[in-house]
């Protein structure tokens, strides 16, 4: 089995925690400390972030997003083909400028594996698990889905659109403006998720995210609905606290 069917493999069958019959509004005694680089990754528009949780604050290291617009004159295989490529190479790029800190979490999105984004979104994942590999000491990164993100951070009735997460983050009491967007929010999101999963789903038999990937709760909607396409390009970086 080659590594993209192995991406395959696993973001389908990840293990699916319990999850709660009420949801609760979690508080940061609610997620492990640790240092997370979380990705919200699309051959689009990847959002990324570096931060650490100590006690009950959120210190962001560094941040930024990286957007690609469609090259002109090729055909839709060959277009996504040739945005995955610029976008996994910036991936790459960020972890090896911060996925050798020690202790470090790497947290992606789960790719979608049924539907219309389902070719873009393994090859944005491969890209993010080839980097890992190659980059850090490292067998894979932690993988959380969308939805299991709005399940835990947000109320039932907040979650199917994403402005609904940075509701979620500023009930956190974490830093949503200037600077911030939804890639990069979703990235933060799905960081802590992962730190949240390894604080209370202990019980449910989830092991070290070298050992196996989490996020596999199902949740009401579909993941990566109502996602904006851009299509200016650029990078964009920040360092910023919060």
């Amino acid at each position: 089995m080659d590594l993209r069917e192995r991406v395959k493999a696993v973001a389908k069958d990840a293990p699916k925690p319990r999850a709660k019959k009420v949801w609760q509004q979690p508080t940061m005694a609610d997620f492990e400390p640790g240092t997370v680089l979380s990705f919200d990754q699309s051959y689009t528009n990847t959002g990324w972030c570096f931060f650490k949780v100590s006690g009950h604050s959120v210190l962001v290291m560094d941040k930024g997003t990286l957007r690609e617009a469609a090259p002109p004159g090729l055909t839709s295989h060959e277009a996504v083909i040739q945005r995955s490529v610029w976008m996994n190479n910036r991936i790459s790029q960020v972890v090896q400028d911060w996925g050798s800190h020690p202790q470090i979490h790497i947290v992606g999105e789960r790719p979608v594996v049924a539907g219309k984004r389902i070719e873009s979104s393994l090859l944005t994942c491969l890209g993010l698990w080839t980097a890992v590999v190659e980059h850090t000491a490292k067998a894979r990164p932690a993988i959380v889905a969308n939805d299991h993100m709005k399940a835990v951070l947000c109320p039932p009735d907040e979650r199917s659109e994403k402005r609904y997460i940075r509701a979620a983050l500023e009930r956190l009491g974490l830093d949503v403006g200037p600077g911030w967007n939804e890639h990069n929010r979703d990235a933060r999101g799905l960081g802590l998720v992962h730190l949240y999963d390894r604080q209370t789903a202990a019980g449910d038999g989830v092991s070290d995210q070298d050992q196996s990937v989490l996020g596999g709760r199902r949740a009401v909607g579909k993941a990566g609905r109502g996602r904006r396409r851009r299509s200016d390009g650029g990078y964009e970086r920040a360092q910023l606290t919060g």
